[in-house]
């Protein structure tokens, strides 16, 4: 049975022996959050276990786990590059969290500043999910390196293009530099927290984007004020996701084939991806079984939108209750008819009012198995062409499906996130587009154990920032991270599930920005070679990180195939070089000729 894994967080308090606390700091209403802790490894040895204790006792106001709505919280100690490191899904607790920061051990005499804001700004970057991200930096602020370095420095800093152009000063340039930039251009919420004798203290203009807690007495009062910060930049964020008037249409197939826990985990979905957008969308829902369970259209009569905001939506998809069925039918056909036929409506009351015509997108979630042991009279009328003997039951409801997907097609741009432990092929809509494929984790149990899912083996620690340092195995827990996710599947399928829901949000994203942008197809072909090494590094990334390589491999190519391909569909079209039909079969070519690279067509 698979379903999002829910692991209990606990607090673990600085002194032993201290009983367990649930998290207080925190309104939950400011959450979740997403939070990089840059520890300073080269100060003396009793700053550093004062940074470590300061923490230690942040961690502690978080509620750290794998939910949508808990927090990702992780830290690193840096001096001249950044060592022990674990990535924010990898703290899946607040006890794993703790034991993180207590291995820590001072490193270097040398505290590489810009370095380690370039490390936590990628590591925020990561994934990301539209929660308020924070960085924050405890270290005495001041920034020393005896050695130039181009990997380190050189690469980092505009201002220092060789040793000779290395100083304290320079560095401290280079270190505000970053900080503006971090916030102005990347929203995310900078918190310094000075220790240690005669700490730097900024002025301005520096000072208006970096924060500092106003008590900083012990790690008691500083992390209450770390807290307050928190809270407070979660009320001036302005919330990350496509802010395009869209339409997205959800079909989900709810047959007695599908588990509850797996439907779960689909309408969890569903409530994750439609939180990312932040503008004027409107969403509908259509679920069928052997028939249509719930519609839940896009617009009312008047154009309104059906539902007045996302929260209105989101509550209406967790109310939805499964319906009870005698028959293990999955009637597709009436699934996408259903959809179809909202789609015509809601475009039919946009041209009548004059509205600006949207971009649609329809989400199918399913299995995509369609079969009917029953009366053929349950499939549509539209499904009569394909009553053949030969054909029926199930050949003709995968006929029938095939062919009301292309006519959805026609109108909007259909992605298909298979799901359930017994998948169909990757038939179904291969002819159109290729799918996201969320497989059944228990396709692959054997792991490697000699492979370190955390480690990337063609990385050099010392060059690149973003890179995975490996500590020393006896004082880093990570060893002890990677094989709690090894062994999880439940995880594996619950991050497998988020970065579906991430990928194909960022599919989207490209599809719209390349729609409004005035891009033309020579740009879209020119960057074709570039286009696809991006794709074979990423699913390359997510191979070795989930150490599932099938379901990451899949889901890295396929989204990204999808996302060339309504690139091409929609370039093709709007060039004018061919009409709206033909564009969908060029960018069904290119999709295809594309997934081959991978050994395809991708299923």
């Amino acid at each position: 049975m698979l379903h999002y894994i829910v692991v209990a967080s606990s607090l673990v308090a600085l002194a032993n022996g201290a009983s367990v606390a649930s998290p207080v700091g925190l309104d939950p209403t400011c959450a979740p959050y997403d939070v990089v802790m840059m520890l300073d490894a080269s100060s003396s040895q009793e700053d550093f276990a004062l940074a470590k204790k300061t923490a230690l006792a942040i961690g502690e106001q978080f509620d750290i786990g794998p939910n949508p709505s808990q927090d990702r919280v992780t830290a690193f100690s840096f001096g001249t590059r950044d060592f022990t490191r674990a990535r924010l899904w990898e703290i899946r607790n607040n006890n794993m969290f703790a034991n993180h920061v207590r291995s820590m051990s001072i490193r270097s005499s040398n505290s590489n500043l810009p370095f380690a804001t370039t490390v936590a700004g990628k590591m925020l970057s990561k994934r990301p999910r539209g929660a308020t991200e924070i960085a924050i930096l405890i270290s005495n602020g001041h920034a020393k390196l005896r050695t130039y370095s181009k990997e380190r420095v050189g690469k980092l800093c505009s201002n220092i293009g060789s040793a000779g152009d290395l100083s304290d000063q320079a560095l401290a340039e280079c270190f505000s530099s970053q900080v503006t930039d971090l916030v102005q251009n990347k929203g995310i919420q900078f918190i310094y927290i000075p220790i240690g004798n005669n700490p730097f203290i900024p002025s301005a203009p520096l000072d208006a984007y970096m924060n500092m807690p106003s008590d900083l007495t012990d790690e008691t009062t500083i992390s209450s004020d770390v807290i307050a910060l928190a809270c407070d930049a979660a009320a001036a964020i302005t919330p990350k996701g496509c802010q395009d008037s869209v339409n997205v249409l959800f079909v989900v197939g709810a047959s007695p084939t599908i588990e509850d826990a797996e439907l779960d985990v689909a309408y969890s979905m569903i409530v994750d991806y439609a939180s990312r957008w932040i503008g004027d969308a409107r969403f509908g829902l259509v679920e069928y079984s052997t028939d249509i369970n719930v519609v839940f259209p896009l617009v009312d009569v008047g154009g309104v939108s059906h539902f007045s905001s996302l929260s209105d939506f989101q509550a209406a998809v967790q109310g939805i209750s499964r319906t009870p069925e005698q028959h293990e039918d999955t009637n597709t056909p009436r699934g996408l008819l259903t959809a179809l036929n909202l789609i015509k409506e809601t475009q039919n009351i946009e041209t009548a009012l004059l509205q600006s015509a949207r971009p649609m997108l329809v989400v199918h979630v399913g299995d995509n198995v369609p079969h009917l042991d029953w009366k053929l009279g349950r499939l549509p009328g539209k499904c009569d062409f394909f009553d053949d003997k030969s054909k029926y039951p199930k050949e003709a409801a995968q006929m029938c499906s095939r062919e009301l997907a292309r006519k959805i097609s026609r109108r909007a741009s259909l992605i298909s996130v298979r799901l359930g432990s017994e998948q169909g092929g990757g038939a179904l809509f291969s002819d159109l587009s290729p799918e996201v494929v969320i497989a059944d984790p228990g396709a692959n149990p054997s792991a490697d154990p000699s492979t370190d899912p955390s480690a990337d083996p063609s990385a050099d620690p010392s060059a690149d920032p973003s890179a995975d340092i490996s500590a020393d195995p006896n004082a880093d827990p990570n060893a002890d991270i990677a094989n709690h996710r090894a062994n999880d599947e439940r995880f594996k399928y619950a991050m497998a599930l988020r970065r579906a829901s991430e990928e194909v949000f960022e599919a989207i994203k490209l599809w719209q920005r390349v729609r409004f942008s005035g891009d033309d197809l020579d740009f879209a072909w020119g960057g074709h070679a570039s286009y696809e090494n991006k794709m074979h590094a990423d699913a390359q990334t997510l191979s070795s990180s989930w150490n599932v390589p099938e379901t990451a491999f899949s889901l890295a190519i396929l989204v990204d195939v999808i996302s060339w391909f309504l690139l091409v569909v929609d370039l093709s079209a709007r060039a004018g070089i061919v009409d709206s039909g033909s564009a969908i079969i060029l960018g069904s070519i290119s999709a295809y000729e594309t997934s081959k690279q991978y050994g395809g067509p991708v299923a």
